[in-house]
Parts: C-alpha cells; sequence; structure tokens
C-alpha cells in the first residue's frame, strides 16, 4: 500500500496499528491523526502528552506500529502537531521535540 495516502479507516485495518493508535488517544497523548505522505503520519497532539509519563514510549510503540503499515521504511515520521504549529518528531532516531520560538 506504499505509493499513496491512504485514510484513517485504511490504516485501521493494521491490528497493531488500530490498538496503538486507540491507546495514544485514550490516554489524551493524540486527538487526531492522518496520514500526509505514504511514510508520515501527523498526530495532533493532546495536552497529555506534554505531562504524561508515558508519553515518548506511547509514541514508540505507535511509530513501530505505522512504520508496520509502510513495510518499514526507512523515512517513516511522526509528525507532531500542537495548536497550528509543529511542536516535535518522531523518526527511527527517536522523539526529539521542537525548540520554543
Amino acid at each position: 500500500m506504499v505509493g499513496r495516502i491512504r485514510s484513517n479507516e485504511q490504516l485501521l485495518t493494521s491490528v497493531g496499528f488500530r490498538r496503538a493508535i486507540e491507546d495514544v488517544q485514550r490516554l489524551g497523548i493524540v486527538i487526531r491523526y492522518r496520514e500526509l505522505r505514504p511514510d508520515t503520519l501527523s498526530l495532533e497532539l493532546g495536552n497529555a502528552a506534554f505531562t504524561g509519563a508515558s508519553t515518548e514510549y506511547n509514541l514508540g510503540r505507535l511509530y513501530l506500529a505505522y512504520r508496520g503499515t509502510t513495510d518499514y521504511s526507512s523515512g517513516g515520521a511522526l509528525d507532531l502537531q500542537h495548536g497550528e504549529r509543529r511542536v516535535g518528531l518522531y523518526t527511527k532516531s527517536g522523539l526529539s521535540w521542537e525548540a520554543v520560538r
């Protein structure tokens, strides 16, 4: 399925992805998500992403599950948004938060 942007419904057909996204939504870490490119998932973060002790762990689980839906594309990423701005990125190198400007 790599090569075109998929709907959330298409992404949810992966059991691992469905479990991981349901967990981060239940915890309030992620409010909304959508695929920007075939290897990049945009996440609208909730306030719990900045106060929860398990944010990095749960984003890591989601990242691995998402990469599984891309046949483990080397360029896979989670683009982290809050409000109208990018606040971070999760890649194979791990979580990196953007500096506040």
